[in-house]
């Protein structure tokens, strides 16, 4: 569990994951959206920040493990 008195220290780490998969969504910078929305929850859940992985224009239709962010987080585990 999140400390819940502020103290950091033993806070719980997570990684984030985020995809996005045409060309447009790139452009218009929704992979940054993410990350940047995932944070803010991660930090008010008192949660710390272990690694980030963006895969920026992975089609969903590629399995987790054969996206190049995806993979590295399978084998971080």
């Amino acid at each position: 569990m999140p400390s819940t008195n502020g103290d950091t220290t033993n806070a719980e780490r997570v990684a984030l994951y985020m995809r996005v998969s045409s060309e447009e969504q790139r452009d218009a910078g929704t992979i940054q959206m993410q990350s940047d929305s995932l944070t803010r929850r991660a930090a008010a859940c008192g949660f710390e920040v272990a690694e980030v992985y963006p895969d920026d224009g992975v089609s969903g239709a590629i399995p987790l493990h054969e996206r190049p962010e995806g993979r590295r987080l399978l084998e971080s585990r």
